[in-house]
This record gives C-alpha cells, structure tokens and sequence, in this order.
C-alpha cells in the first residue's frame, strides 16, 4: 500500500501523460485475480520494488537488491478487474 501511495505521489501525473490507464496500471486477470503474473499490472509486482522512471511502454523499477526490472504495458488479451471492483 505505501509503494502505491509513493506511486500515485510521484509517478500518476507522468503514467497519465504517457497514455497508462488504470486497468495498466492496477488490473488484474478478472477470471484469475490471484496470479499476479497473469494479466496483471505492474503495481501488484511490488516486492519492495522503487518505480524509477515511466515511459510509454514500460515501468522502470528499482528492486531492493540494486537490480533494474521492466514491466512492459501490452495489450490486455483477457478481461482485467481492478481492485476496488472486486467486491462489486
């Protein structure tokens, strides 16, 4: 919840200009919520994880170990829930 809230303080104003939605950057697989690694975007990841940088096609972060990873925005082949939806 705090990198979310670090996120949407320094990094929502830029995600939007870069064209990111909310189902880019917080949805889940609607059949399959749980597996983060299916359909999902690149806030589940967290982990510790620091975002460094937004471009229009991807999410830099920053992991705890030093290391850079990318979370790469495709097209969204199945449906995609975003959590405040999950209780609707």
């Amino acid at each position: 919840v705090d990198a979310i809230g670090r996120f949407l303080d320094l990094w929502a104003a830029e995600a939007s200009a870069q064209g990111w939605t909310a189902a880019d950057l917080f949805g889940a697989d609607a059949v399959r919520p749980g597996s983060s690694w299916l359909n999902a975007g690149p806030l589940w990841s967290g982990n510790g994880a620091e975002v460094v940088a937004v471009m229009p096609d991807k999410i830099e972060f920053s992991m705890p170990d030093g290391s850079r990873q990318f979370h790469y925005r495709r097209p969204h082949l199945r449906p995609r829930i975003l959590p405040w939806e999950f209780a609707a």
